[in-house]
């Protein structure tokens, strides 16, 4: 069995897929003529934010089962797929734990103006410290949307490192772990000093981030996406 692996994943993930008797195709970039070319042959797809296409799917004659690496699968082209007879799968959580800690460093980024710090230090541009406001997280308020293993993660780190009130919108999570949770996204923006977003990319949530939600917003108040592009406007 081969396996067209569209983006680099990790040495052990190929001896993986080796000691199971697959053989990996590694494709040397995801632009769709590359994928087209390659994808006659192989049984699976491995991908991550490159996703898969339509003409990918078109070019297919053995495909079984397109995975992507991580939990967001907006970029498959699922009714193509569907329409191919072809399995698609994600992997939810398996990569949460590094995503929660990269949303904590863009907010820790934010709070304090580290690049904007570090630009201006580099440049020999003085006075920056006088130049901003800079805000502690400590005992401030943060909102996670959306209640997924990353979100969850990402909660707990704000409330036991940082001491900060956390309030939860996701209304198709069965429990928020304790924490408040608002009844709709505009309350809570209303009164969120941070918002952080984990949403999955549908139809239903694009753009959720948009003109009358800002508005909702405190003045200063900061925005992390670790999630999907298209939720916000």
């Amino acid at each position: 069995m081969r396996c067209l692996v569209t983006q680099p994943i990790h040495a052990d993930g190929l001896a993986l897929l080796r000691a199971n008797g697959i053989e990996p195709v590694m494709a040397p970039s995801a632009d769709i003529a590359t994928l087209v070319r390659l994808v006659p042959g192989v049984s699976a797809v491995i991908t991550r934010d490159a996703g898969f296409s339509a003409e990918a799917f078109a070019a297919s004659d053995q495909l079984k089962i397109v995975v992507i690496h991580g939990t967001g699968h907006d970029a498959v082209d699922k009714a193509a797929a569907t329409n191919r007879g072809v399995l698609f799968a994600n992997t939810p959580g398996v990569n949460a734990q590094s995503v929660a800690e990269h949303a904590l460093g863009l907010l820790l980024s934010l709070a304090r103006g580290i690049p904007a710090a570090d630009k201006a230090e580099r440049e020999g541009v003085k006075g920056f410290r006088e130049s901003r406001s800079f805000a502690e997280l400590h005992g401030k308020t943060a909102l996670i949307v959306g209640w997924g293993a990353i979100g969850r993660r990402f909660g707990r780190m704000l409330d036991i490192a940082f001491g900060m009130r956390v309030l939860v919108y996701s209304p198709n999570a069965p429990e928020v772990d304790g924490y408040s949770r608002c009844a709709t996204l505009e309350s809570g923006l209303a009164e969120a000093d941070v918002v952080s977003l984990h949403s999955p990319m549908r139809e239903d949530t694009r753009h959720m981030m948009n003109a009358a939600r800002f508005a909702a917003m405190k003045p200063g108040a900061l925005l992390v996406n670790t999630a999907r592009a298209g939720l916000v406007d």
